[in-house]
């Protein structure tokens, strides 16, 4: 008789601890609503933003310049696109959200798009070679990224612009019927 008196207090504790999980569950639900926090982390009456005078430094300026004035109406040329509006990721592929974040906030110089439709179809690095030091066209995870998803890439120096010919014969390598 003992025994079966335990058992019964500890069921009638299991169920009301069951009871008050259940209630703490339910209030902080708050019945599916998304509570925004936005607002209580920055103070948006006094935004700190402003303008950029450009979007393109003046050397990427005359890189975009040439490479527009190189294509021909079949192609068009945007600066600074992110990676991620580039390759997608098909849904049910492994460790999806990590490779997800890791393009989120990468983004290549150029991008050559058929004028048709905006399909990508060549990405263009800036490298620079002034003060000795230089830049390096894309990292290796980015590189490998453009490979996988079978976008081909090229680089090209903007602290020594090549001529509109070399250009030209370059973009043809890479891929496009200039």
């Amino acid at each position: 008789m003992a025994q079966f008196l335990a058992l019964l207090i500890i069921a009638i504790f299991a169920k009301l601890a069951w009871d008050a999980y259940q209630e703490y569950q339910t209030k902080n639900k708050r019945n599916g609503k998304v509570i925004d926090l936005s607002n209580a982390w920055v103070d948006v009456n006094d935004m700190p933003y402003r303008k950029r005078d450009f979007i393109l430094n003046a050397r990427e300026l005359a890189g975009f310049r040439l490479i527009s004035e190189t294509l021909d109406d079949r192609y068009v040329v945007f600066p600074k696109v992110r990676l991620a509006d580039l390759l997608s990721m098909p849904a049910d592929a492994p460790r999806r959200q990590e490779y997800l974040e890791r393009v989120k906030d990468r983004r290549v110089d150029f991008v050559i798009c058929a004028s048709d439709n905006l399909a990508p179809l060549l990405v263009v690095f800036t490298i620079s070679t002034s003060n000795n030091k230089k830049k390096p066209a894309g990292d290796r995870f980015t590189l490998r990224a453009l490979e996988s998803a079978g976008l081909p890439y090229t680089s090209m120096d903007v602290a020594n612009l090549p001529g509109s010919q070399d250009l030209a014969r370059t973009l043809q390598e890479a891929g496009l019927a200039i």
